[in-house]
């Protein structure tokens, strides 16, 4: 059956929310806080378990109280759960970016402008870490290459590790995309830090990073 104008409003609404990273922690929950609500249909469990995991992008206490709660509800526990070791995360440090070229403008990643950006030549070898501050729970990284769409590494490997010096074997692989290269990592992946490496060199091409962002 189609679906209600209810339905319709709260899936788009819970869309803009994915897309929109600009909101303050305290108006993110807000928002996700009121679309549980009022979500409803034959897609409301898949819409209320996205509105759950997009609550591990806020901070503050009111988004860890109701994440608490979510991990009562046997339908969106394991996303509500992962939220709530993420808000904690969130809320006890902020994320650190180091790079292994150009390091003067490896904040970039993280300034929330998308007119800045951090680039370099396109080498192997060349890494991206971000430490966390703790271990936590890693869903998926986002490298915004907004207004630099054809830099991006050719083939990219992902570490996540509580020890950077000895990170293990890569748990994420693939190849880079134009304007936003997404890198998705199994289910159960945590640590502290995530190492993202360029494996592949592009001959006189760049790599850069408008806005990097975790999920």
């Amino acid at each position: 059956c189609p679906l209600s104008v209810r339905e319709r409003c709260v899936k788009a609404a819970s869309g803009w929310l994915d897309a929109d990273r600009t909101l303050a922690s305290a108006e993110l929950t807000s928002f996700v806080s009121r679309l549980l609500g009022a979500a409803d249909g034959p897609d409301a469990a898949a819409t209320r378990k996205h509105l759950a995991l997009l609550l591990a992008r806020a901070s503050d206490t009111t988004a860890a109280v109701l994440a608490e709660k979510l991990t009562h509800d046997p339908v969106l526990a394991e996303e509500a759960q992962y939220a709530l070791e993420v808000i904690g995360a969130n809320s006890a440090a902020t994320p650190v970016v180091e790079v292994s070229d150009n390091p003067g403008d490896a904040g970039y990643m993280v300034d929330g402008n998308e007119g800045t950006t951090w680039s370099v030549p396109a080498t192997e070898g060349q890494w991206i870490r971000i430490d966390y501050g703790r271990s936590r729970p890693v869903w998926k990284i986002e490298l915004d290459e907004s207004g630099h769409g054809g830099d991006f590494p050719a083939r990219y490997e992902a570490f996540v590790t509580d020890d950077p010096d000895d990170p293990g074997k890569w748990r994420a692989s693939g190849d880079g995309a134009r304007m936003l290269t997404t890198i998705t990592f199994p289910r159960g992946t945590r640590g502290r830090y995530v190492i993202i490496r360029n494996a592949v060199e592009r001959s006189n091409n760049l790599w850069s990073v408008t806005e990097l962002q975790t999920d």
